[in-house]
């Protein structure tokens, strides 16, 4: 039988969205191994073009020339309730921190090959990925730094933020003169302290940034779709490091399965 996928959208960004997709692939051909999912019809109805994520189709067709369009049948019916529910206990929210942490990791694997089979870049998006692939600083050593805004401490164990003091003392750790940053961080003033601090960083020119760590994130500020390209690339670009350092996050469940051999160093008060 046919079925239509719905997915309730709540206030989260791109990759909150985008995990949505991804594990939604992943619990369906789990589900039903001896039926491959070559196509799936999304009806997803977001809210009105503002804040670019809700709007999940319009953006998406943006990012993306397929991410699993079309029909397909299933020998089961899967409510979307019964989905949206598996999808927020296991990757998202405070939950992501024993994804984190478990010995377990080969869920990112799992997920990279439902990412590899179903998501296809489109035109622009696929020019970026290209030049991703051949910078030079991205075949040394490279260290990714994701660090969001306070709005998402919710999101964190302990409902904190870790702290910049935190970053800096992990990278210490591991950087040396052959060591590049890549920063995706929400807001400038953080940036600049990575910079200051750091020198030789890379990011993405075009993100739009907050003024300050206690501002709105950038995805709640309207725009243009080519802002979700930029998101997109921001984070592809981010999962190509030997190390990530991050707090819980969607941007931080979505690199590590793009990269299941980027070593995950996890960050929390």
């Amino acid at each position: 039988m046919s079925t239509q996928v719905k997915f309730k959208m709540h206030e989260g960004g791109f990759f909150s969205n985008f995990n949505k997709v991804i594990t939604f692939l992943y619990e369906y051909e789990r589900d039903e191994p001896d039926f491959p999912i070559s196509q799936i019809l999304w009806d997803l109805k977001g809210q009105p073009f503002g804040a670019f994520a809700y709007n999940i189709d319009n953006v998406f067709k943006s990012v993306f020339a397929e991410y699993g369009c079309g029909k397909t049948s299933f020998n089961r019916k899967v409510t979307v309730s019964e989905f949206t529910a598996k999808a927020f206990q296991t990757f998202t929210g405070k939950n992501a921190h024993d994804l984190y942490v478990s010995a377990d990791q080969t869920w990112r694997e799992k997920l990279n090959k439902q990412y590899k089979k179903f998501i296809i870049p489109g035109e622009v998006t696929q020019t970026y990925i290209d030049e991703i692939d051949n910078k030079k600083e991205f075949n040394g050593k490279l260290v990714s730094v994701l660090k969001r805004n306070q709005l998402l401490k919710c999101e964190q164990r302990n409902g904190l933020m870790p702290r910049i003091e935190k970053y800096f003392e992990e990278i210490d750790k591991i950087f040396d003169s052959d060591t590049y940053l890549y920063l995706c961080v929400d807001n400038i003033n953080d940036l600049n302290s990575f910079i200051h601090r750091y020198k030789r960083c890379i990011y993405h020119p075009n993100m739009r940034r907050t003024g300050s760590d206690t501002d709105q994130e950038p995805h709640f500020i309207p725009h243009s779709e080519r802002d979700a390209i930029n998101t997109f690339v921001d984070l592809y670009s981010a999962s190509k490091a030997q190390h990530f350092i991050h707090p819980v996050s969607n941007m931080a469940t979505a690199a590590l399965y793009f990269n299941p051999e980027m070593e995950s160093i996890y960050i929390y008060e």
